[in-house]
């Protein structure tokens, strides 16, 4: 039979491509679904796994957040409680019943607020300087300072006046040692006047006229005048009625200051009480 060139050359290209399909098939053949299921299981597997992990980490944020939350709100706490130590009944009552309620805390926050009554005196000398300054940012803190670490417990106040000449500072000084407001005196002429036993500061100006104000120079008579020393006594029967380690160490910290300052007395009689030896 004739088979013209067209249909040989046709027929032939015909088994190479029906050739090289088959070889194709032979190399790479369908996957089985046996295969297939597997491999969508551990997919399916990773994504929940995924999704915990997310859960987990938002879970920890939230945690977290809310520790924080708690921490600020029992800070915010304890300073409105040792506040209300300084005021009067009942304030300072509660406060100490709130303060028992949770020793622990109590003793902690109590070793950054509580310190003995003593001052150096290059310190008292820079806050001297500091009272003189015009920005309340730099006055200010020093002043508040020298509320709780009174000037007296170094010198006596015809002392004190001779060492603060300038008068900013000077009617500042006044204002600390009368338990006035900072700028009660500014603008006027401070002096200190004796008088047999009693002592005096005279407030004058050329507008006024004069103010006497009597003024304690002892050290042993400041705490009835001094709310910030009570406050300090309050917290010190406190550590005494606790009574742990902690406690004890903080009233033999409080217990060196100055020995006639009264909190620095009731120190160490709270650690007599428990049974440690102290030296008057």
């Amino acid at each position: 039979m004739f088979i013209d060139g067209s249909r040989l050359r046709l027929g032939c290209l015909m088994v190479l491509i029906l050739g090289s399909a088959a070889r194709c098939c032979e190399a790479d053949p369908p996957v089985p679904m046996q295969t297939l299921i597997p491999v969508r299981q551990a997919a399916a597997t990773q994504a929940v796994a995924t999704t915990q992990a997310s859960a987990s980490t938002q879970a920890s944020a939230t945690t977290q957040a809310s520790a924080t939350t708690q921490a600020v709100d029992d800070k915010k706490q304890m300073e409105d409680l040792w506040a209300d130590l300084e005021k009067q009944e009942p304030w300072s009552s509660r406060a100490i019943l709130d303060l028992n309620d949770k020793p622990a805390a109590t003793v902690a926050f109590l070793k950054e607020h509580l310190k003995p009554l003593k001052i150096d005196q290059k310190e008292m000398d820079d806050a001297f300087v500091a009272l003189g300054n015009e920005d309340e940012k730099i006055w200010k803190p020093a002043f508040e300072k020298l509320e709780y670490f009174d000037p007296r417990l170094n010198k006596d106040v015809e002392s004190l006046l001779s060492d603060v000449s300038d008068p900013l500072a000077r009617s500042r000084l006044a204002a600390l040692l009368t338990g006035c407001k900072p700028d009660q005196w500014k603008g006027y002429d401070v002096s200190y006047v004796k008088n047999g036993s009693w002592a005096y500061l005279a407030m004058s100006n050329g507008n006024n006229g004069r103010s006497m104000y009597n003024v304690q120079s002892k050290v042993s008579q400041l705490d009835g005048s001094k709310t910030q020393w009570q406050r300090a006594d309050r917290a010190l029967v406190l550590l005494q009625h606790i009574g742990t380690p902690e406690a004890i160490v903080l009233l033999k910290e409080m217990s060196t200051g100055h020995p006639a300052a009264q909190p620095t007395k009731i120190a160490k009689a709270a650690l007599q009480s428990l049974g440690e030896s102290v030296k008057w």
